[in-house]
């Protein structure tokens, strides 16, 4: 489902959830606000996450790792806080994470070596990371 560039405004529905059979849900280029729920680690089938430059608030849920396909994860142009959370790097599929201009903190986790299907991973730029890793 792409919705991308339609001036939505709003928070993303609780009901999100219900959503079990989406492959893809792009709400980029919006006004949503407000956090991401954490039933989108119910989107079992969920290959692509793009809710990139929004307004989106809040933490990056560690629920996101229950979506076994995710492939894509375009959180980038938000104001997203916090840590990155170490259970997004057991997402075995994930090839694309884009989590910069957002204000993140904390040290990247070590389990980012997990992510060995990653070709583009951008977080920096922005945020108050720590490049070096963990453990």
């Amino acid at each position: 489902m792409s919705l991308w560039g339609n001036k939505l405004k709003g928070k993303i529905p609780l009901e999100i959830d219900q959503l079990k059979r989406i492959r893809k849900l792009d709400l980029g280029n919006n006004d949503i606000n407000g956090p991401i729920p954490t039933g989108i680690g119910k989107l079992i089938q969920l290959e692509a996450l793009l809710l990139h430059k929004n307004r989106i608030t809040g933490t990056i849920p560690s629920q996101i790792m229950k979506c076994a396909e995710l492939r894509e994860l375009f959180i980038d142009s938000n104001h997203l806080e916090g840590t990155i959370p170490t259970e997004l790097f057991e997402c075995k599929k994930l090839t694309t994470l884009f989590c910069f201009f957002n204000h993140l903190s904390g040290t990247i986790p070590s389990n980012i070596a997990n992510l060995q299907a990653i070709q583009w991973c951008k977080y920096r730029c922005n945020n108050e990371l720590n490049a070096e890793m963990s453990g």
